[in-house]
């Protein structure tokens, strides 16, 4: 799991898995505002969208992603 903070500094997990079709090669990740409770959200990194066989840059997206996040 990635630890990262949303745009209003709200600290979250995010759990990305290998997605499938029509994703495949991608992951979809799964937003958790504690790692006890249901998800609360959730986003798809694409393929083009960064290097998915660095985890360095797999993690830096996560991150980037959230940071944008207004909403929680």
């Amino acid at each position: 799991m990635v630890r990262a903070t949303t745009g209003r500094g709200t600290k979250v997990w995010v759990h990305a898995i290998k997605d499938v079709d029509p994703n495949e090669g991608g992951y979809y990740c799964e937003i958790y505002l504690n790692q006890n409770e249901d998800r609360h959200d959730d986003f798809c990194i694409h393929r083009e969208d960064c290097d998915l066989t660095n985890d360095i840059d797999v993690r830096e997206f996560i991150e980037e992603y959230v940071s944008g996040i207004m909403e929680y």
